[in-house]
């Protein structure tokens, strides 16, 4: 993908691990690694995310995102005086 031209913000390597201990070993940098791509999601306001493979990290990003998306487009509703945005 990187060949492709894709901006890689977190390799899989740096999060891929199994086991329980390792796992727990790993655990702050993981979750190091979770912010910095929610707070890259806010800063770049990407149109799509390619998410591939471990489902347990992705798909909690995928619902951060998800929800930041909303706080987002709700915030800027009520200062325009729209109102909240059709769910």
């Amino acid at each position: 993908m990187r060949a492709s031209g894709a901006d890689l913000l977190v390799h899989a390597n740096e999060v891929a691990v199994v086991g329980l201990v390792e796992v727990l070993t790993h655990l702050p940098g993981i979750r190091k690694r979770f912010k910095h791509l929610v707070a890259e999601a806010a800063r770049r306001k990407p149109d799509a995310a390619i998410l591939i493979d471990f489902p347990d990290f992705n798909l909690r990003l995928a619902a951060s995102c998800i929800a930041w998306a909303f706080r987002c487009s709700t915030l800027s509703a009520r200062k325009s005086g729209r109102g909240a945005p059709d769910a």
